[in-house]
Formats: C-alpha cells, structure tokens, sequence
C-alpha cells in the first residue's frame, strides 16, 4: 500500500480525517491537535505523533508499504476496552486476534483494488 492508498482505505473505514496526516497527499493544514503523521526524511519512512507542535512517539520504516501498514494498523485497531487488565494469556490471545483481523482486512483491501479473490 502507498500513501494515497493509504488515505483511501482510511477513508473506506471511515477513519476521521483530523486523526491522521500523510505528507504531501492529505489535503488540509496540520492541527497538531494529535495525529498520526507518516512523513518522508529522503531516506526512510517515519511515523509520529504532532500535538501541539511537538513530535512524540517517532517510529521509522525502511519502505513506504511498513509505515502505511503500520499507520493503518493504529488507525483501525478497536478502542481498548475498559474494566480489568487481561491475563498475559489473554494479552497473547488479543494480540494474535487482531494481527489476523489486520491481515485479513489488509488482504481484502488489495484484493477488491486488484480485482483478486482468493478462489481466483
């Protein structure tokens, strides 16, 4: 996935717009208000947090396609929940559910871009 493909399966999951900002592809001001911004230094792909004017939680990527997964990962991963903290087991279980849930969407999203189904 590239950026404008990115801002586009964003876009399909109904992700506010004011929680993300891609560089050089979303098409108003940056609030620093909390986003998630993916940015490009020339040499490496980069993701971060913009509140208020400070850069907080920098994450780097050697290709455009890591940091767009990882950027709608965050973007699309479900609220946590309240009440009691989970067991270690149950954190496993969590964390294995929801890399394959992401899997799974990432999977239909190129499929329905490419025109592919799996039985194809």
């Amino acid at each position: 996935m590239n950026c404008l493909e990115l801002e586009e399966a964003l876009e399909e999951r109904g992700v506010k717009p004011h929680r993300y900002y891609i560089v050089g592809v979303t098409r108003r001001s940056l609030s620093g208000n909390g986003e998630l911004v993916l940015d490009h230094d020339g040499t490496r792909w980069m993701t971060y947090g913009y509140d208020r004017g400070d850069e907080v939680d920098r994450r780097y990527f050697d290709t455009e396609e890591e940091a767009c997964d990882y950027l709608f990962g965050e973007m699309t991963k479900p609220p946590r929940p309240k009440g009691p903290p989970l067991t270690p087991e149950q954190e496993e279980r969590a964390r294995r559910l929801q890399a394959e849930q992401e899997a799974w969407l990432r999977e239909q999203w190129r499929a329905r871009k490419t025109g592919l189904t799996r039985d194809q």
